[in-house]
């Protein structure tokens, strides 16, 4: 059977299923399994995997109980949201790949994986800022803030801090805005800025008015 995997191909994509995933820091090719979707994503003829059918086990168990598990720098990775899981099933193969290098699992991983990581962390080097980033001073990226607050709050008053300033990190890694020192915002300064800009307490007013 045909094990040469295309590591370009498979690590480049924006999303993967976490069974294919696991499959490659195993170093096995996904083309040479057969993935059926029925009540969720299961492997059939699992003896394909021989001798690391427990590893794979093992890999899939964390892979899932850390799915939805917050991760500051994954707020920054340009793909959005904080969390490496995309849907039941899937994940995102950058977030993921992040989680890998940080969080430092022990496990053994081809050579092409972690090169590839290493690569993928080398680009981004936050002194290599790209032109077209925006760096705004607080004076200057408060006010679209605020604004980005409004419009969002006049959709759904029942928003949460946390909510809404992930939406607000999101744009704002769209529209490639950065601190004044070129460095990418974080949740947590998209959060303390809304409460002092009053979230709670414009929320109120607002879930009032519609009474």
């Amino acid at each position: 059977m045909e094990n040469k995997i295309n590591w370009n191909d498979w690590l480049k994509r924006r999303t993967l299923l976490e069974i294919e995933m696991a499959l490659l820091t195993l170093g096995l090719n996904p083309d040479n399994f057969d993935i059926d979707n029925f009540d969720g994503h299961y492997l059939r003829y699992r003896d394909l995997l021989q001798d690391l059918e427990k590893t794979f086990d093992r890999r899939m168990d964390f892979i899932r109980d850390y799915r939805f598990t917050p991760y500051e720098y994954m707020s920054n990775d340009g793909v959005g949201g904080n969390c490496y899981s995309n849907n039941e099933g899937t994940l995102k193969v950058k977030s993921f790949l992040l989680w890998l290098k940080n969080e430092d699992m022990g496990w053994d991983l081809p050579p092409e994986l972690k090169t590839f990581i290493d690569l993928m962390d080398k680009s981004k080097n936050p002194n290599n800022i790209e032109t077209n980033h925006r760096r705004l001073n607080p004076k200057e990226w408060h006010p679209i803030c605020d604004l980005y607050a409004q419009d969002q709050m006049m959709i759904n008053n029942k928003i949460s801090l946390t909510q809404l300033s992930q939406i607000i990190l999101n744009k704002f890694m769209n529209e490639g805005i950065v601190s004044v020192r070129g460095n990418p915002f974080g949740l947590d300064t998209i959060s303390r800025h809304l409460s002092d800009w009053g979230f709670n307490e414009k929320r109120s007013q607002m879930l009032n008015s519609k009474k």
